[in-house]
């Protein structure tokens, strides 16, 4: 049978059929790469002795690092370039005769390889195909299935999970006709959503909807006498109350609302209270 990467650009990207296990076991470099499509296990363990010879002299924790990091195509000091290919050669003298696919009898290769105008140099990690049992297989698969169920359930929570509408509060804490809404209590959950404008006087609508806008006027002492509340839309009034010894009123009015449209909240007289 045959096996292989998909060519994308991405190292991470055109090995997704593979899981890598790259560590340093006592003195030695282990690599472990499993077929999630095929289910084969390649395995390779270098000593100290192996890697000098190889002419990497570095600490293994390097190794590994260089290795992980061309893999992922992480952009280093100097190009390092990652790659799979397969041969059944016990010895390679030229890359170029290894084959992308995996043909029965043959070794995987992790080849990790520097090239530079002054340093052209090739590691080739040499990993066997080992022998697994029917029960080990059949364990592989189990889990891969698991994991794909709780893929689909996350997918499947994201997708009905109930979205918030973004929204904004503002506050005032100077009291005036033209009520300033110069407090952020809670920031717009939605970028460019609103700003303010005419000293803070104005709620300007930077992204067009439907929109829900909420009122809360209380006074903080008794007010004798009729007080007008005057929600405005453009200059316009589109909500409207007055009130006589009352402590507080509210406004939730509905609109359809375009960009650049102003929401005000007009009263007719200064009094000391607390807007919302």
């Amino acid at each position: 049978g045959n096996e292989g990467g998909m060519e994308t650009p991405s190292c991470d990207e055109k090995y997704t059929e593979y899981e890598f296990d790259i560590k340093a076991v006592e003195s030695n470099l282990n690599i472990t790469v499993k077929s999630h499509k095929t289910k084969r296990l390649f395995m390779g363990r270098f000593s100290r002795q192996e890697l000098t010879t190889m002419k990497l002299t570095q600490e293994i924790p390097e190794i590994i690092h260089m290795i992980k990091m061309a893999k992922k195509g992480v952009k280093q000091n100097i190009n390092v370039q990652f790659r799979i290919a397969f041969s059944a050669a016990e010895e390679i003298d030229d890359q170029t005769q290894m084959s992308e696919t995996f043909t029965r009898g043959d070794a995987m290769y992790i080849i990790v390889s520097i090239i530079e105008p002054w340093l052209k140099q090739s590691y080739l990690f040499k990993l066997s195909e080992q022998e697994r049992d029917q029960l080990d297989i059949q364990n592989d698969i189990i889990e891969d299935l698991r994991k794909q169920i709780e893929d689909l359930d996350e997918k499947l929570t994201k997708a009905v999970r109930p979205k918030q509408n973004p929204v904004v509060v503002f506050k005032c804490n100077t009291p005036a006709t033209a009520v300033p809404w110069n407090l952020v209590h809670i920031a717009p959950s939605l970028d460019g959503m609103v700003s303010r404008e005419d000293s803070n006087g104005s709620i300007v609508i930077g992204i067009p909807g439907r929109y829900k806008i909420s009122a809360r006027f209380g006074l903080t002492t008794d007010w004798g006498s009729t007080l007008t509340h005057d929600l405005k839309l453009n200059g316009t009034t589109i909500a409207y109350a007055g009130t006589y010894y009352s402590h507080s009123n509210t406004f939730d009015e509905v609109r359809n609302l375009n960009r650049g449209d102003k929401i005000s909240y007009v009263l007719n007289s200064v009094v000391s209270n607390d807007y919302w």
